[in-house]
């Protein structure tokens, strides 16, 4: 009598990319740091508003803050604990789905390179078939339009899909207008997920765990002007003894020396 068994699925890795290159001269941010990655990794919350799955952090602040630069660094810093990460620009609705498109290219990749069978995955084949209905040269630019959002809907099935193991962090940027934005239909709600938002808006605040970006601090701004400067904080370190004293001697150490003028001969 024979036996027939099902081969366990396998983990896809998705190739480490975001559209944000490191930054190897951030410093500071260590208490939102500690922040995101103590709810990232502590239990779920439940949120009526995007599920009781995923995990949500808010980055929230004024605009230039360096939100953005906080979830590129934090993602950066963690890429060996997900299988994939996936950069959404939450501009505007269309450039959401544009990022979703992108995201389907990358899953797809890495699904043909896993030795799965595809064939025998719905949920991946109908992302194939979307895709290819998008991508194909035949379509109007209104068809590719109508078409995008079922793109961007496979994908999220695909990312919030119990039968599938692979985990992955989603960083929706710059979500700064919630008019004819439905921000919840972009969250997928699974347990191997985990999000990062970033906005200007309070009102956003209510999707997840809100994470204030302000100003920097003081010592945080110093070695940020060292670096820029290529000085080591040490040349500074005794005369920085003090807030009030930082910015009077970093700004004779980083301004250039003026030519002394001769007196003019009469």
């Amino acid at each position: 009598m024979s036996t027939t068994s099902s081969s366990p699925k396998a983990t896809i890795k998705v190739p480490f990319s975001l559209p944000i290159q490191r930054n190897f001269s951030f410093v500071g941010r260590e208490e939102q740091l500690k922040q995101i990655h103590e709810h990232l990794s502590g239990p779920i919350e439940a949120n009526p508003l995007h599920g009781d799955k995923s995990r949500v952090v808010v980055l929230h602040g004024l605009g230039g803050a360096g939100k953005t630069q906080l979830g590129a660094f934090y993602s950066h810093a963690h890429q060996g604990e997900f299988d994939a990460f996936l950069w959404v620009d939450g501009t505007d609705q269309f450039s959401t789905f544009l990022s979703f498109q992108e995201i389907s290219h990358r899953l797809l990749d890495s699904f043909s390179g896993s030795g799965r069978d595809l064939e025998h995955s719905p949920l991946i084949s109908r992302l194939h078939s979307i895709k290819e209905k998008v991508s194909s040269p035949k379509n109007t630019r209104s068809a590719t339009e109508e078409a995008l959002p079922k793109l961007t809907q496979a994908v999220i099935d695909l990312l919030q899909s119990s039968s599938e193991t692979f985990t992955w962090l989603l960083v929706l940027d710059n979500v700064d207008n919630l008019t004819d934005f439905p921000l919840p239909t972009f969250l997928p709600d699974s347990k191997r997920g985990k999000i990062i938002i970033t906005t200007r808006l309070t009102a956003v605040t209510r999707f997840g765990h809100p994470v204030e970006v302000g100003g920097i601090e003081a010592s945080s701004g110093v070695k940020i002007l060292l670096n820029n400067a290529s000085l080591r904080a040490d040349t500074v370190s005794g005369e920085c003894s003090g807030d009030s004293a930082c910015p009077q001697s970093l700004y004779w150490k980083l301004t250039p020396a003026r030519p002394t003028r001769r007196p003019r001969s009469r």
